[in-house]
């Protein structure tokens, strides 16, 4: 999942051979930002400007670089996808000479490191139980869905196997086998799907695949889509829309399947990578529900589409971010009490080729005007910060969020792989965090909650991914490989013991 993926036509206006005579501030501020918003220089030490981004940056621009082949590792296959998908121009789209200046100045103005973002005080979230959950198919599972319904747990592991485990039969029982990983099951009365992702590893290769499921058979409605990652489904028996999240690679996009009286539709809405979460919510407050999606790699941002009928469909960008943010995920809930739903965004993907701690990745809230305008105005400091879910733990009337960081910093004292932030009253600009006991006891990836135990309250689940895509301390590792948990559920206790 390489985030900084520069766009294709990254300088496509200005053409080979043309001079630029702008101060080059403002050269990199317009060249940078014809594609997605410019990155602040000083979010990157130079190395990794020098040794990553920059090389890649000029393959993007037809500019050959020494020793650096951006298809290195590519089979065959993948070579003929990438050329055939124009990321790499055969000739320069952009006079030389003014890419070496764009280039020295990013490296005159790259910082040697960056700041760290500082370990506060340790605080333990209240009442809860842990409950480990051995995950018998696997001594190192890997989930790649995760889902809290009528009580039970819905599971897709990294096998293609797709489970659920009974809290009171403390039991698993395998319901599908795919041939592949599932990212996406929606259960609509009787109705099932599932998605599966196809290539799990970054690939311009597209198997993955949206099935119907019946009792006692199923059908592949959709074929060939490129890594999709999150399935929405709307409408009724009449008339079903599937949206499909296709994360993709150097490609990817938004599309849609229609299926109707007059038989299926298949549409692309959007046609850019990073798909990664689709919500359907009445973010203006006009009593239409809208899609929001959240995009990642490169051209970082979360969109709002309006279906205005007869095809007509209104794409509003709502928020965007630097193509270094690492956005993961998103959540919408009404956080300061005023009525409108605000957005919450969890900043921290970190598997990529620029692989560091950047102190400004974390959790931020953006404030909703009542019609559909954001401004941010909380942002929680955390390295790594993939998931965000909004629970009320306490039950105290407003919403608290439950945080997973699948990227910590374990050079910190306790590396913070799951934070609670409570919402303190009447103050969305004041949050308390919290932990609990034993926190890196797995590399937790996916995060749902809801009331498990049918006590009244919410509770959460953890699941692990122990496909490691970035550095790990040894003497983690093995403490992980001793254990081996598939599933923590962090049961609360608050209707047990309200003090």
């Amino acid at each position: 999942m390489y985030k900084f993926a520069v766009a294709a036509f990254f300088f496509l206006l200005y053409a080979c051979g043309e001079k630029d005579s702008r101060p080059i501030q403002e050269s990199y501020a317009i060249h940078c930002g014809s594609c997605h918003l410019p990155p602040n220089i000083d979010d990157l030490p130079k190395q990794l400007w020098s040794d990553h981004v920059l090389p890649e940056m000029a393959s993007r621009m037809g500019i050959s670089i020494p020793d650096y082949d951006p298809m290195a590792g590519l089979s065959y296959e993948e070579r003929i996808s990438v050329l055939s998908s124009g990321i790499f121009p055969n000739r320069p789209i952009i006079d030389e000479a003014l890419y070496r200046s764009l280039e020295a100045y990013i490296l005159d103005n790259a910082p040697d490191s960056l700041k760290t973002i500082s370990d506060p005080p340790q605080l333990f979230l209240d009442h809860y139980r842990q409950h480990s959950i051995i995950y018998q198919e696997s001594p190192s599972p890997s989930f790649t869905f995760l889902k809290i319904r009528d009580g039970k747990i819905e599971v897709g592991d990294i096998m293609g196997g797709f489970l659920t485990y009974d809290i009171e039969l403390q039991s698993w029982k395998k319901k599908y086998q795919f041939d592949s990983p599932v990212v996406g099951y929606v259960q609509k009365d009787s109705l099932r799907w599932a998605l599966t992702v196809g290539i799990l590893n970054p690939s311009e290769r597209a198997h993955g695949r949206l099935y119907e499921l019946g009792d006692k058979k199923r059908e592949i409605l959709l074929d060939s889509l490129h890594r999709p990652v999150h399935l929405n489904v709307s409408g009724n028996v009449e008339e079903i829309d599937f949206t499909i999240a296709e994360f993709g690679h150097y490609t990817g996009g938004l599309s849609s399947l229609t299926r109707g009286k007059e038989g299926m539709k298949e549409q692309t809405i959007i046609q850019t990578p990073g798909a990664l979460r689709i919500l359907d919510t009445d973010i203006d407050g006009d009593q239409h529900t809208e899609k929001l999606v959240l995009f990642a790699q490169g051209d970082e941002r979360l969109v709002a589409i309006r279906d205005l009928g007869k095809d007509n469909v209104q794409i509003e960008t709502l928020l965007r971010f630097s193509p270094l943010s690492g956005v993961s995920w998103f959540e919408v809930a009404d956080v300061d009490g005023d009525g409108f739903r605000d957005i919450i965004t969890a900043h921290g993907d970190n598997a990529d080729k620029t692989y560091v701690q950047k102190p400004y990745h974390g959790i931020r809230i953006h404030k909703n005007d009542g019609n559909g305008n954001f401004t941010q105005i909380y942002n929680h400091p955390l390295n790594g910060a993939t998931r965000v879910v909004a629970t009320d733990w306490d039950r105290d009337g407003d919403y608290d969020l439950a945080v997973v960081a699948s990227f910590p910093d374990y050079s910190e004292a306790s590396p913070r792989s799951f934070v609670f932030l409570e919402n303190t009253p009447s103050d969305s600009t004041q949050w308390t965090e919290r932990t609990f006991e034993g926190v890196n006891r797995a590399r937790w990836f996916l995060m749902d909650s809801g009331d498990l135990d049918d006590d009244g309250d919410q509770d959460i689940v953890l699941g692990v991914f122990n496909y490691h895509i970035t550095p790990v301390p040894k003497e983690i590792v093995l403490e992980w490989e001793n254990e081996a948990i598939g599933l923590l559920i962090l049961e609360n206790t608050l209707i047990d013991d309200p003090n």
